[in-house]
């Protein structure tokens, strides 16, 4: 599992754990990571839903959490990230539901990556 601890790390910019053997949720605590730009945390067995805390993560422009076994609702878990992003990679998760209008709570993304999930409805036309 991630430790909690890694929340002490509050100078840390990057943050590269992809390809391990990582289970168990992302801790709450990497939310006080505040000076983190890039967080990749790819095909590892990371599992439930994204902690609210991240939202905290104001300098954040890279999120990769794809290939995991991440869940719940896609709109609220968008609800939950910081508007710096620019880059969200989340497929291959099993998040589920419409996307509703929260994308646009990710002004700056430019790039989105959220295939194979378990996502319904239509990307609304607001959204282009």
């Amino acid at each position: 599992s991630i430790p909690s601890e890694l929340g002490w790390l509050t100078s840390l910019k990057y943050l590269f754990l992809s390809r391990n053997t990582l289970s168990g949720p992302i801790p709450s605590e990497m939310g006080s990571m505040d000076s983190l730009v890039v967080l990749r945390l790819k095909e590892n067995s990371l599992a439930g839903e994204l902690p609210s805390e991240l939202k905290q993560l104001t300098g954040l422009k890279t999120l990769n959490i794809a290939s995991n076994a991440l869940k719940g609702n896609i709109s609220e878990a968008l609800s939950w990230l910081p508007a710096s992003l620019t880059d969200l990679r989340a497929q291959e998760n099993s998040f589920e539901g419409p996307i509703g209008q929260a994308l646009k709570l990710l002004p700056n993304l430019a790039f989105l990556d959220m295939r194979d999930n378990s996502l319904t409805g239509p990307v609304p036309e607001s959204l282009f």
